[in-house]
């Protein structure tokens, strides 16, 4: 009996290795171990990969000396910032999260200054518009959460109209607010025009667990990642949701231009959550080597295809179909480093160990790219503090570009 054993023991043993060497034959030594799980998949699911470049390899990629570039600007919790950039400066304007108090630092000297003195209980929100002449600050009440527009005067906040519970906020211009309320089973969308201060409705969805992006041209529906159950990233046209492509479970997306959409989703193949480019246009798609979250990520900006994210160390392998929602909900904390993923050269740049910089985590939110692509902006989940990171990879004449340029329509197969 043990002989039986002993001998089919070896021929499993044997078996193993003639598929191993099968492995190695068809697709070579693998760089790192994750290449495994892209290799096995099918040639009808294969993707394009960008290549990683870490440690000593990443400065010498772009150049960089870390130096001072990233410096904690305020010890004050943030509701939300907004970043001003001109020929002559560069400042970015933050309300203070409990009172709703307006602040403004300039980027290049440090020095901060109070705008607004006017308070605002228990803010935990804030939105300006580009010029930051206006701000809608969200405060919460007992029940909900309530959203007020202001006008950012010389004497401090003018009132200007309240919007209820409000989501989905975002300035389409220095005049025009969008914003969602949810009633009942169905979300709406309307616009504020603050110059004749007129609110209309623009459409109605049945849905309202959904994030709604505004690019040039489209509006952009996403489903908020839930492990268990299947998301996507629709189109609304005319009152009427497209899908772009099939359903994925724990799926989110961030578009950052009207072709030009970053994805993440639960892969059953692999075991993990994935992240991948989609070019809409082409329906073409590039995988992504690290996690990418939309509130960790921006880019697309003075025409550079260039996005910046803040993620994990790679590979994660402790990563689960849980992790975003987990993380949206504050029960989780990520550790993160920060990414310049370079379409043009087809490469993912390890830019910064915060840990290695700074002996602290930092769990990055609300990354934001400005205008110029010089500034890179962030808040710490972890207290909600403000950070800049000084962007060295472009020329001093590159961030003086005007900000209305419009965005590359393809980063990856040009």
């Amino acid at each position: 009996m043990f002989k039986r054993l002993l001998i089919g023991a070896g021929l499993t043993l044997l078996l193993a290795l003639i598929g191993f060497w099968v492995y190695l034959l068809i697709f070579g030594t693998p760089d790192a171990a994750e290449e495994i799980f892209t290799n096995l998949r099918s040639s009808d699911g294969a993707v394009e990969r960008l290549e990683i470049v870490t440690g000593e390899d990443s400065k010498d990629a772009d150049q960089i000396d870390l130096g001072d570039n990233l410096n904690q600007l305020t010890t004050r919790a943030v509701a939300g910032f907004q970043t001003i950039v001109s020929t002559t400066t560069s400042k970015v304007l933050y309300a203070e999260q409990g009172t709703g108090h307006v602040y403004e630092i300039d980027l290049s000297s440090g020095l901060e200054n109070r705008l607004s003195g006017v308070t605002v209980n228990k803010t935990v929100a804030a939105y300006f518009d580009q010029t930051a002449a206006a701000v809608v600050l969200v405060s919460e009440t007992s029940d909900r959460t309530n959203a007020t527009l202001y006008r950012l005067e010389a004497t401090g906040l003018k009132q200007l109209t309240s919007l209820g519970p409000a989501y989905n906020l975002n300035f389409l211009s220095s005049n025009e607010l969008f914003y969602t309320v949810a009633t009942g089973e169905e979300l709406v969308g309307r616009l504020y025009d603050l110059e004749l201060a007129v609110d209309s409705e623009t459409w109605r969805l049945p849905l309202t667990e959904v994030d709604v992006y505004q690019t040039n041209t489209y509006t952009y529906v996403v489903t908020r990642p839930a492990p268990y159950l299947e998301g996507n990233l629709y189109r609304l046209t005319n009152g009427e949701l497209r899908p772009l492509h099939d359903a994925f479970y724990g799926f989110t997306a961030l578009p950052l231009s009207d072709e030009s959409i970053l994805e993440t989703y639960y892969d059953f193949d692999v075991g993990l959550p994935v992240s991948s480019y989609l070019n809409s246009e082409t329906e073409s798609r590039l995988e992504l080597p690290i996690l990418v979250i939309p509130e960790k990520c921006d880019g697309f900006k003075n025409n550079e295809q260039v996005v910046w994210c803040a993620a994990p160390a790679t590979p994660v392998n402790n990563l689960s179909r849980e992790t975003l929602s987990d993380w949206q909900k504050g029960q989780i904390t990520i550790d993160d480093e920060l990414w310049r993923i370079d379409f043009e050269n087809n490469k993912v740049v390890q830019i910064l160990d915060f840990m290695e910089e700074t002996g602290f985590i930092l769990d990055v939110e609300k990354l934001t790219v400005d205008s110029s692509g010089r500034n890179i902006l962030f808040t710490n989940k972890l207290n909600n503090q403000l950070w800049h990171y000084k962007n060295q990879t472009l020329k001093p004449a590159d961030a003086l570009t005007s900000s209305e340029n419009p965005p590359p329509t393809n980063g990856v197969d040009d």
